[in-house]
């Protein structure tokens, strides 16, 4: 939903987004497929609702490669091609778009895992690389740089983590995000987990972050760098079958122009295959409240 002076307008799609992903330990490769149908509706100030169909499709493809491997230090090499056009038809009062946007980035990441004599572990990861933005919106290269600090206990399950990330080399354009984040449960799911992660600025590089920054507002745009606080509580339950474990959860995401409720539940056997149901209801100001419902499925061959 973009808010405008002279108006509104919202754009309500049905997509579906299949992701493929293989591993074999030194060698990891992903791909997906989207595609979406709706209508882009237009409700100028004082006057009735005009309509059009919408239509939005996305690619994605990427993967990462171990280089080198010493007793503490791994160093792996990242890459990835994103993206996606939004086709409006167009009509009366309503004006034809076919907006297009890209993204593609090479990164360099080195982590260094110490074990310390308590049992816990401590891993520092340091990444550098190029990314390079086209289509409609901003674009152009720049250079990518990031990093994180993990404290971890195994024996209680507690997990520390701080992350970095920043964009630079762009005139134009700057970016820059800090996170962190406190986990609590167990290894294999099982029993009470909590997790709480604050977060300030751009933290995200996935192909939802990449349409908000390139065809948002700017409510929008000062949305995805401002403040930000995820809440989730879960209970993992063994079912005694397949090691099979279901896990009710509620998650509250805090941010500059609101709240979003999710409720849902996890079953999963093993590492073998996932599946999640999860209702969200996202109260936005001064807008109306909307509400949707998300499937996913994850299968490992």
């Amino acid at each position: 939903r973009l808010a405008q002076g002279s108006g509104e307008q919202t754009l309500s799609l049905v997509s579906a987004h299949p992701y493929l992903g293989w591993s074999d330990g030194d060698l990891d490769l992903w791909a997906t497929l989207g595609y979406g149908t709706g209508d882009l509706e237009v409700t100028p100030a004082g006057r009735a609702t005009i309509s059009s169909d919408a239509e939005l499709t996305t690619f994605g493809i990427g993967g990462s490669a171990e280089l080198w491997r010493g007793e503490t230090i791994t160093v792996r090499v990242k890459a990835g091609l994103t993206q996606g056009a939004l086709d409006v038809d167009g009509g009366e009062g309503i004006t034809a778009l076919d907006l297009n946007v890209s993204r593609a980035n090479l990164t360099l990441e080195a982590t260094r895992t110490l074990q310390l004599a308590s049992g816990n572990t401590l891993a520092l990861a340091l990444e550098a690389g190029g990314r390079n933005d086209g289509g409609d919106g901003e674009g152009g290269h720049g250079a990518e740089l990031g990093g994180s600090l993990r404290y971890a206990i195994p024996e209680s399950g507690l997990s520390v983590e701080l992350r970095s990330h920043g964009l630079l080399g762009r005139s134009d354009y700057s970016e820059w995000g800090v996170s962190g984040g406190v986990t609590l449960g167990d290894a294999d799911g099982a029993g009470l987990s909590f997790s709480l992660k604050p977060s300030l600025g751009y933290t995200e590089r996935s192909l939802d972050e990449l349409w908000e920054q390139k065809l948002g507002e700017d409510g929008d745009r000062r949305a995805a760098v401002g403040k930000r606080l995820e809440l989730e509580l879960g209970y993992g339950l063994g079912l005694g079958w397949r090691q099979s474990l279901l896990t009710p959860y509620t998650k509250l995401t805090l941010d500059d122009t609101g709240r979003t409720w999710r409720f849902g539940s996890k079953l999963s056997s093993g590492e073998r295959w996932r599946t999640s149901l999860e209702a969200l209801r996202e109260e936005r100001g001064n807008a109306s409240t909307d509400h949707s419902i998300l499937l996913k499925f994850d299968w490992d061959l």
